[in-house]
């Protein structure tokens, strides 16, 4: 790490003399306040959370703005085509920007972490001081690599990098209630073995917190036109969906483990399909150039050109054939099982329509603003025009707008697939006549 110079130019940027010694006095001086003015036999324990709170405020919180302003900010002030153009690799890149950025929240956060311990071990009946210290750093570090990697997936603008650094903060806050629940003193139960609940939520904060690092490598690798391919986004998927099912095992009236696990990694992949799709780059010339590649016949680099949302269609199309022909899925017995064998495929089906009309958007030749107006005409689809439709009396019309995926499960899957075809006939339509105006790029 020290012949990381991305990292030693940070370290010169953010450890100035002033603020080397500034930081630790004013730590310091308010843990000493809440030494003393606490009552014995609590005065340690009073430090101890003192000392807490100002590492999720310093280290936590501002270290993640930090990390985000990291690239933001390079944004802003047109610098990051210089760093693109540096010798740097993406991972001397991302280790720089991951631990150089928040140095300085780090070196706060060291002054505070030994108190905490301290103060939680006269604590009796509390969760243990190294465990909660282990799944505070690695919530922190996970939360630095999504803030880094949120504003590189940010418009270069930088209008929405303070959204994203808001919507961390409150899927942190939302997974409050999680966290406290797992530091319970009861086992928790994952694919039928129970775990101690506390140091189980400490293994999946690190194991979050790779993948988290991961994204940052394979977002800077794009940036710094890398060739990847999709390998990590589908290890991710299938990840997510052996961690998630193991919760389920065990705790639903579970008729097969293979039918819990296909539903499961549906949804997961499904999901990842359609909100990866909204921030990879959909222009004319790169499918133009993933088609030429597969028509080569040079699978590596096809799979170098698939996006990420392409790379689980398949997956999410076999899960769904999959739990088509089981037909016994499991929904808490609210519904019979027949009124869902057919809800995935249709899901998905509806999930390529709105693709391929983002898609068709997007080869316009003013791409301003395209996915707000994808988003109006999908409320359209999904709310207003069937509403309107029904109030007005034409049910039958409105179910060929919005499908009826419970009431009749059959005819939503065929109004899905027309209108799958036909929204993927309208893109692949513009995207030709948008190719025929302008000069295809070479093969290589």
């Amino acid at each position: 790490m020290s012949r990381n110079p991305e990292f030693r130019r940070n370290l010169v940027l953010e450890l100035t003399q002033y603020r080397l010694v500034a930081m630790p006095c004013v730590l310091v001086l308010t843990m000493l306040l809440a030494y003393a003015i606490a009552t014995e036999p609590g005065k340690l324990y009073a430090a101890g959370w003192t000392a807490f709170a100002l590492f999720t405020a310093i280290t936590l919180f501002w270290g993640t703005q930090l990390a985000v302003a990291s690239i933001s900010d390079e944004f802003r002030d047109k610098t990051w085509d210089q760093q693109r153009l540096s010798a740097l690799d993406p991972w001397t890149l991302t280790w720089g920007k991951l631990l150089g950025a928040p140095v300085f929240a780090w070196y706060g956060g060291a002054f505070c972490m030994p108190v905490f311990i301290a103060g939680m071990q006269h604590e009796p009946g509390g969760p243990p001081a190294l465990a909660l210290a282990a799944l505070m750093l690695g919530t922190t570090l996970m939360m630095h690599a999504l803030g880094l990697l949120s504003a590189l997936l940010t418009p270069r603008s930088g209008r929405r990098s303070s959204m994203a650094i808001f919507a961390l903060l409150f899927l942190l806050m939302a997974g409050g209630p999680l966290v406290s629940g797992l530091m319970k003193s009861d086992p928790i139960t994952w694919w039928g073995i129970r775990w101690n609940a506390m140091w189980f939520s400490v293994a999946s904060s690190w194991v979050f917190a790779a993948w988290a690092v991961t994204g940052v490598y394979r977002s800077l690798s794009t940036e710094l036109q890398v060739r990847t391919m999709p390998v990590a986004w589908l290890s991710l998927a299938a990840f997510l969906s052996f961690y998630m099912t193991g919760f389920a095992v065990g705790h639903m009236a579970i008729r097969s483990v293979p039918t819990v696990f296909a539903l499961i990694a549906f949804g997961i992949t499904l999901t990842m399909t359609y909100a990866s799709v909204w921030i990879e780059r959909r222009d004319v010339i790169s499918v133009h150039r993933l088609v030429l590649r597969f028509k080569a016949g040079n699978m590596r680099r096809t799979a170098e050109e698939t996006p990420c949302w392409l790379a689980t269609v398949p997956f999410v199309l076999l899960f769904a054939l999959f739990l088509l022909a089981r037909g016994d899925i499991p929904v808490l017995d609210l519904l019979p099982d027949r009124f869902f064998a057919e809800l995935p495929l249709t899901l998905l089906l509806l999930a390529l329509r709105d693709i391929a009309l983002l898609y068709f958007f997007s080869f316009t030749d003013k791409r301003r603003n395209v996915e707000v107006a994808v988003i109006v005409y999908l409320g359209m689809l999904y709310w207003l025009i069937p509403a309107l439709l029904s109030a007005l009396g034409l049910g039958p019309l409105a179910n060929l707008i919005l499908p009826p995926l419970l009431s009749n499960p059959t005819l939503a899957l065929v109004v899905a697939a027309l209108q799958a075809v036909i929204a993927a006939w309208l893109a692949i339509a513009r995207w030709r006549k948008r190719l025929g105006a302008i000069a295809p790029p070479a093969p290589g």
